[in-house]
């Protein structure tokens, strides 16, 4: 059954949104480290058996903007799509709800690690864009 099915402009834009959300994706990825994000530089100093150098906190970027922007680029990534059917609506109602809970669990993590910096970057930085909450002001 679907729930949408867009033609003409409302198509494009929907595509334009899809494919700018991989873009968006693999900018994000770059500023955090993309060796960290798959693995491969844990990976590595395991088999070297040194560690790992201390990864960096980065509030630049694509970070400027948003704590989360990978979080939000898989949002882009299952939102636009020009065909919607009930099951890819239900799934993406899933992924959407746990990609909120992730990134609550995540900032209580960097909060955990990172400490006092990372409470002010998110006092002043949203989570996730056009969203009415996400603040860290409230986590205390």
């Amino acid at each position: 059954m679907e729930i949408w099915h867009a033609t003409g402009l409302f198509e494009i834009l929907m595509l334009v949104g899809f494919y700018g959300s991989w873009v968006a994706l693999f900018y994000s990825l770059y500023w955090t480290g993309s060796g960290y994000q798959t693995g491969i530089t844990q990976w590595w100093y395991w088999f070297r058996q040194t560690p790992p150098p201390k990864r960096a906190f980065v509030t630049e970027g694509p970070f400027r903007y948003m704590r989360h922007p990978v979080y939000m680029s898989f949002l882009g990534l299952i939102w636009f799509t020009p065909v919607m059917t009930l099951d890819h609506a239900i799934l993406t109602a899933i992924w959407t709800v746990y990609i909120y809970i992730g990134s609550y669990f995540k900032d209580r993590r960097l909060l955990r690690f990172i400490g006092e910096p990372y409470y002010q970057y998110g006092k002043r930085i949203a989570g996730l864009p056009f969203i009415g909450f996400g603040s860290l002001r409230y986590f205390r």
